[in-house]
């Protein structure tokens, strides 16, 4: 669950920063109508799983993350305000 937290969340930076070609993203399938493993951000029971804390950070208004440039071996540090 923690890796599929962070995969999400490498994809939502991804789009987030390539404004204006990416407009917008989401993520859906909220919930499960069964006590099983899936893609789902809350379980079952209605817990919140690992991918529905790292979107809520995710999608905040305001956001600032680093990225490696792999030509130089620099960073990038990227600054999203909506």
């Amino acid at each position: 669950m923690v890796m599929q937290a962070y995969a999400v969340e490498m994809g939502i930076q991804a789009l987030r920063r390539n404004r204006p070609y990416c407009m917008g993203s989401l993520y859906w399938q909220i919930n499960d109508v069964w006590p099983v493993f899936s893609w789902a951000s809350v379980d079952f029971y209605g817990q919140w799983k690992a991918l529905h804390y790292r979107g809520r950070e995710a999608y905040k208004d305001v956001v600032a993350f680093v990225t490696a440039d792999d030509t130089h071996g620099n960073f990038k540090v990227h600054l999203i305000n909506e």
